[in-house]
């Protein structure tokens, strides 16, 4: 399909739905509309002072963290010199510029790509119109020696759902950092030479201009680089495409090269220059392995357009690989969330048996989740029979709405025995979003006590790893050693579970709330190899996030010493609420690790905890005393839940 029809993605404000697309209503943005704007109100930036606010960061500081109505920015006319952030957490916001021509926002910055940018986002729900975003570090003149240039980044795309409608994107190398989430950018200008567009993003650009002026850097450059696309796992939904687009510039350019092992980017239906290399790509770090990367070109033209010399590794996608990358259901999954089917006494499309006797449709937990459809908008059922499942399982982006439905988590195991790497070696892992499971074991074998005979011997090995969002786990077991479960990125609730290991049992960067589950340490079973422990190391990495563990009427027992938390990134959250602690835990609580010097930046709080380990005289000096509404912020089930998914999963219709 050549260009996406209005109303299919994620519900947005409009202007009397004149010129922006319907944008997603997945965490329940609300449109007004009694408002021309189709917004709960509008907040006027002038930096005359005719205006609200006179600069941009001030306005969005002023706006209300969870929000569920659209606020409107209006930005007039006029360039800021500042610096832009939108925390994680400040959603539904539509910054409405005067026209990318008039309306700019410029920073000088450099070196790093976290850090750097003029405009950053780690909110959902964000759209932005009419507004050039500029990074002048390594401005054309500037710059007189290759070493001096550094990646100056213009945008930063953290969170999910942001949505680019007429706006500039100027920079030299990385200008647009398209991260995790899923975006859309509509009639953009993307200006830079070196990794132009970059990230993991999972994104569609369409009918953008996208220009690499090489010859304003002559002759300390002569070749650029379009794309860096960072798809890390093959399951991942991650990817960039281009539709009705046009590649401009001068020198010699490659469409893209490999930031990641499964770099994924599509050209389709656009102009390319005659400046493309003729190869088209290149490897980059990913000698050897070309043939796990997913680069493509469909019915583009121009003089740059001819593919008869192109790397011999360039994918000829069939029908349906075309289709999932070019429909705009690549990044929009949501417009429907996953439906009950009340008919349906589990309130699912249909239920799928595995039994490893043979009498179900499956025998293997793998080939039931390969049968199911990519996309799914309605819940299905994966019922799995007793027995011990000796398998790895992996369930891919995409396939969305799956409630895996195990007999009960003592006669139900899942089981492999991996180790080393925290990407790979998971029992069980998950990128898909709205994913249930119910009534599980999971096990990663190795380390197993007895097995440990050194120290050294000690890897991390995975039970499960859950990178999707909006994922619940009840009445579950995972056991293991270290990284016992990975929490990753997105909302995730364990409610009722069973959590055993040593070392950074629960680890990741998820948004998590842990209800009325058990924590076991054994330090008994691997002593005196290990004679301390480390419930929590969660990974918050910047402060903007809205990352962290919540423990709620949960118990921590077991033996030895063990630390409630150590901190895994520089702004790691945990809080432990209501909750049992056994008399095992170190009186000083928490192990700063690496944040040594920085410990004020941590999020560690107990608050109304029980038991001979709740004592907090000892505690560390920076334990967080939370106020009341910052607790309440942190225990209440909005701090994963602002659209209501956890009251929409089958075991509760």
């Amino acid at each position: 399909m050549e260009h996406y029809s209005k109303g299919t993605i994620w519900l947005i404000p409009t202007l009397l739905f004149a010129c922006l697309y319907n944008v997603s209503n997945a965490l329940a943005c609300e449109l007004n509309y009694q408002n021309p704007y189709r917004v709960a109100y509008s907040i006027v930036v002038n930096k005359f002072g005719r205006g609200n606010f006179r600069t941009i960061q001030s306005a969005i500081d002023s706006i209300p963290f969870g929000s569920t109505k659209w606020i409107r920015v209006q930005i007039s006319a006029g360039t800021y010199w500042e610096k832009v952030t939108i925390p994680k957490g400040k959603s539904c916001i539509f910054i409405d510029g005067a026209g990318s021509r008039v309306t700019e926002i410029q920073w000088n910055d450099h070196q790093t790509t976290a850090t750097s940018a003029t405009f950053t986002s780690f909110a959902e729900n964000l759209v932005v119109r009419g507004i050039a975003f500029r990074n002048t570090y390594n401005a054309p003149g500037s710059v007189r020696r290759q070493e001096d240039i550094a990646p100056a980044v213009a945008a930063l795309i953290m969170g999910d759902k942001a949505s680019f409608y007429e706006c500039r994107f100027i920079g030299l190398q990385d200008t647009l950092w398209d991260g995790p989430g899923r975006h859309h950018f509509v009639n953009c200008y993307i200006e830079g030479v070196i990794d132009v567009i970059s990230g993991s993003g999972q994104s569609i650009y369409e009918k953008c201009m996208i220009n690499v002026p090489i010859h304003q850097y002559a002759p300390i450059l002569s070749y650029g680089y379009i794309t860096a696309q960072g798809k890390e796992n093959p399951n991942e939904g991650s990817g960039f495409v281009f539709n009705a687009c046009s590649v401009v510039g001068n020198g010699r350019v490659y469409l893209g090269r490999a930031y990641r092992p499964f770099s994924t980017v599509i050209f389709h239906n656009s102009f390319l220059a005659g400046f493309i290399d003729p190869a088209g790509w290149n490897p980059w770090g990913q000698v050897g392995h070309e043939t796990s990367l997913t680069y493509a070109e469909l019915n583009c033209r121009g003089p740059g357009a001819n593919i008869s010399r192109r790397v011999p590794w360039l994918k000829r996608l069939h029908r349906a690989e075309i289709r999932h990358f070019t429909d705009i259901s690549f990044i929009d999954q949501e417009a429907l969330d996953c439906q009950l089917n009340f008919r349906n006494p589990y309130r699912v499309a249909y239920s799928i048996y595995v039994s490893k006797k043979g009498r179900a449709n499956f025998r293997t937990v793998q080939s039931a989740i390969d049968s199911i459809p990519f996309n799914s908008t309605q819940w299905i059922r994966v019922q799995i029979g007793p027995g011990i499942y000796w398998e790895k399982v992996v369930i891919p982006a995409g396939k969305t709405c799956i409630f895996l439905d195990g007999a009960d988590n003592r006669f139900t195991e899942i089981q492999w025995n991996d180790h080393q790497a925290t990407a790979t070696s998971a029992t069980f892992t998950s990128f898909a979003e709205n994913l249930l499971v119910k009534g599980i074991t999971f096990k990663n074998t190795y380390n197993t006590p007895g097995s440990v005979r050194r120290r050294e011997d000690i890897e991390p090995a995975l039970a499960v790893l859950i990178e999707g969002d909006k994922a619940s786990f009840y009445e579950c077991r995972f056991i293991g050693l270290q990284d016992t479960l990975w929490d990753g990125t997105g909302r995730h609730h364990f409610v009722n579970c069973y959590i055993e290991g040593v070392i950074d049992i629960i680890s990741g960067s998820g948004q998590s709330i842990y209800e009325k589950c058990k924590i076991n340490v054994p330090i008994d079973q691997y002593s005196p190899i290990l004679s301390y422990g480390y419930i929590t190391a969660q990974g918050k990495e910047n402060p903007n996030e809205g990352s962290g563990f919540v423990f709620n009427a949960c118990s921590v027992v077991g033996n030895g010493r063990v630390y409630l938390g150590r901190a895994y990134r520089p702004f790691s959250t945990v809080i432990f609420h209501n909750s049992f602690l056994a008399g095992f835990i170190d009186p000083a609580g928490w192990d700063p690790w690496e944040q040594v010097g920085h410990e004020r930046d941590l999020t560690y709080a107990e608050a109304n905890c029980i038991g001979p380990g709740a004592d907090t005289s000892r505690r560390v000096p920076w334990l967080k005393r939370l106020s009341a509404a910052e607790l309440k912020y942190f225990s209440h089930i909005s701090f994963i839940d602002q659209d209501g998914w956890t009251s929409r999963l089958p075991i509760f219709a």
